[in-house]
């Protein structure tokens, strides 16, 4: 019968065509482990600069590996990891069940997913939820409570951050309003220009249409490139809305879309809550919840 060891040895040799070979097993930050293997009959010689962990079957598992399809070693990859996660999230949740009764109301991230707790007379609800970028808004105002953060703080914005996109706002504001005058001004001349054309018209005096009409287009190209623009200017409506604007909607969108998550999860009543007890207040949102119910969170 043919051993175990021997049927390794037969492998080994059939993947060393000139009968040896020289093959790196290891590497590491301390070296590399190697081995010269050389096929004497029906056993082999191995020498290497780490005898005591070089074995015939280490270098069979080295070669079984090597001999592998690249989309076979992927393919045992990807199930290798998908086994260690499904591991991995067994263990959460037995954990997530035996600590369940301890807290009403939690609101805990782990890595990839939240564990959440609500109570409803009594009753604990409590949800498993994928993790969401409204999810880790909310986390942060449940742990200030009564405090309003910016926007742009809980789109993850450091402090010089958002001083800079605060300052600049402000500036760009400012800007506006002392241009007031200026917009009033330029408004009255575009209707002297108009009122200069239209009695031109009036007259019949082509020559004197085509000079006001030129007088119009150069004044409108040096306030923009078309009437729209024009009235941007004069009517002080912005072409877009300012990044910090632009940044708390999106933070508005997530929370939006985060509530809606905890609805799928059957935690409706915890989503509902979210949505009464946190408030914009101007471009940022608080969590201000009535005093006759104030949840400790277990964050």
């Amino acid at each position: 019968m043919t051993t175990d060891r021997q049927k390794m040895i037969d492998f080994i040799s059939s993947q060393l065509p000139d009968g040896e070979a020289t093959l790196m097993l290891a590497s590491g930050p301390e070296g590399y482990v190697m081995a010269h293997i050389e096929v004497c009959g029906d056993d082999l010689e191995i020498a290497s600069n780490c005898p005591e962990w070089v074995t015939v079957r280490e270098i069979y598992e080295h070669l079984c590996w090597e001999a592998m399809l690249d989309l076979e070693k992927k393919a045992w990859l990807h199930g290798h990891v998908l086994s260690s996660r499904v591991a991995d999230l067994e263990n959460r949740l037995q954990t997530f069940v035996a600590i369940g009764n301890q807290a009403p109301y939690r609101f805990q991230n782990f890595g990839d997913s939240w564990l959440v707790h609500f109570t409803v007379a009594g009753d604990l609800r409590l949800g498993i939820v994928e993790d969401h970028r409204g999810l880790q808004h909310y986390a942060m105002l449940l742990a200030h409570q009564d405090r309003a953060i910016k926007s742009i703080q809980l789109d993850g914005r450091d402090d010089t951050e958002t001083m800079t996109i605060i300052t600049s706002e402000r500036n760009r504001r400012a800007e506006r309003q002392s241009g007031s005058l200026t917009v009033d001004t330029l408004t009255k001349a575009f209707e002297l220009l108009k009122e200069r054309y239209a009695a031109a018209k009036e007259r019949g005096n082509s020559e004197e249409m085509d000079g006001a009409q030129k007088d119009i287009d150069r004044f409108t190209k040096q306030i923009g490139s078309d009437e729209k623009a024009f009235k941007r200017y004069v009517f002080q409506e912005e072409p877009d809305d300012g990044l910090e604007r632009t940044i708390h909607r999106t933070v508005s969108t997530a929370m939006r879309r985060a509530r809606q998550i905890l609805r799928d999860k059957k935690m409706g009543e915890c989503a509902d809550f979210l949505g009464v007890a946190v408030k914009p207040e101007g471009y940022g949102f608080a969590y201000r919840p009535q005093p006759g119910f104030r949840p400790e969170w277990l964050l």
